[in-house]
């Protein structure tokens, strides 16, 4: 199976480099507007690059679906597991095997795999909800998509019928969001800003940076979201306001932020840790350390190992901050009053303790592995946007 996906994605990744050789698209449509003194012009998504991003993430579906083919074969059978474990290991080096034209979709192909695998990790090892096995519909639905849905122990909620128009509604104003920061990017900043204020330049395009990453993964968890509803399941919430409402790093990473993650690895490696009477500080930065590892791992994938590290560091300064805080909670240590009752100050704090250190994360993101363009950039390619220019 892994020999066959391996196969039919480098097969396909030599018919897009045959289409970007002999399709000729049009890599943006101008439109003149207010009598020759403005153009707009509307940019096209990347089509092979969008085409590469289904290739891979058709490979990451099949791993998914031998997994699921296993598990349910035995049943609950150690043999089984530890078959589906073996074949989770064997497919995580397939990114860094295949060809590609870009980097994103090997990245992707790697965060979907690494997920995938550690669902199986989860199963077998007996910290997932029984119920996500209860039937090959929610064992496939659950290995396949990424946002994991509700439900109790032994049972699934079901969605409301209003749910699937709302979701659909969520993901049409993320996407229209995802193309204005696109279209934001696509234009240069005033000379003048370049030339008196370099650093707060500097500034605005790091939290830009974040703010791809955000808007990213949240068109990706709005669009698993919507094939839960299609199947009548209710999703968990992805992102819960985290750049705007977090009020301290440990409610933005623990309660905020790429839930998905959080609550993956908080059933698997911090609550067992507690129930080992491991000190809480200490079972957080173990969650922050497995998810630096995961992130080298899946960033490596399109950066081909440069910048390997900075990932690792940035989690572990994020442990770190998020256990200060802790121990000082612990102690009784509080914030002033005046800081405590003003919300919009304390989310403005918290960005403040992570948005600093997010050059370590960009970092793998900004290297040109593979292509022209760096990872930041096709993401942004990847959505249809507009570029304003004025003539005279």
């Amino acid at each position: 199976m892994l020999a066959l996906s391996a196969a039919a994605a480098s097969d396909v990744s030599t018919l897009v480099r045959l289409f970007e050789e002999n399709v000729q698209l049009p890599k943006t449509i101008a439109l003149t507007l207010g009598g020759d003194s403005m153009q707009v012009h509307f940019v096209p998504p990347n089509l092979s690059l969008l085409l590469e991003l289904g290739v891979f993430a058709s490979l990451s579906f099949a791993i998914a679906c031998t997994h699921t083919a296993i598990l349910l074969a035995g049943r609950g059978n150690a043999a089984s597991g530890a078959l589906s474990v073996v074949l989770g290991a064997l497919a995580l080096p397939l990114p860094f095997l295949l060809e590609s034209s870009y980097g994103l979709p090997k990245m992707g192909c790697a965060l979907m795999l690494w997920v995938s695998y550690w669902k199986v990790l989860d199963i077998v090892g007996g910290t997932a909800r029984p119920a996500v096995v209860a039937s090959p519909r929610t064992l496939l639905l659950h290995l396949l998509i990424l946002v994991e849905y509700r439900g109790d122990q032994h049972s699934n909620e079901v969605a409301p019928p209003s749910e699937l128009p709302a979701t659909i509604r969520k993901v049409m104003l993320v996407l229209a969001g995802y193309m204005a920061l696109a279209s934001a990017h696509a234009h240069e900043p005033p000379e003048a800003l370049v030339a008196a204020a370099p650093s707060l330049l500097y500034a605005i395009r790091v939290y830009a940076a974040v703010w791809i990453i955000y808007v990213c993964l949240m068109i990706t968890g709005e669009g698993n979201a919507l094939v839960l509803n299609s199947f009548g399941l209710r999703p968990q919430t992805f992102f819960r306001n985290p750049m705007f409402a977090s009020q301290s790093p440990v409610d933005f990473w623990s309660r905020r932020w790429n839930l998905l993650i959080r609550g993956l690895f908080h059933r698997s490696i911090f609550s067992p840790l507690r129930a080992r009477k491991t000190p809480t500080g200490l079972c957080a930065l173990a969650a922050f350390v497995v998810s630096g590892l995961f992130h080298e791992y899946a960033f490596m994938a399109a950066s081909g190992g440069r910048a390997f590290g900075s990932n690792l560091l940035f989690f572990l300064t994020q442990g770190i901050i998020c256990t200060l805080e802790t121990v000082l909670t612990a102690l009784g240590v509080r914030a002033p009053r005046w800081v405590r009752e003003a919300p919009k100050l304390r989310a403005a704090l918290t960005t403040l303790c992570c948005v600093p250190f997010s050059p370590l994360f960009m970092a793998p993101l900004r290297v040109h592995e593979v292509g022209e363009t760096n990872v930041l950039q096709q993401m942004l390619s990847a959505v249809p946007h507009f570029r304003v220019e004025l003539l005279g």
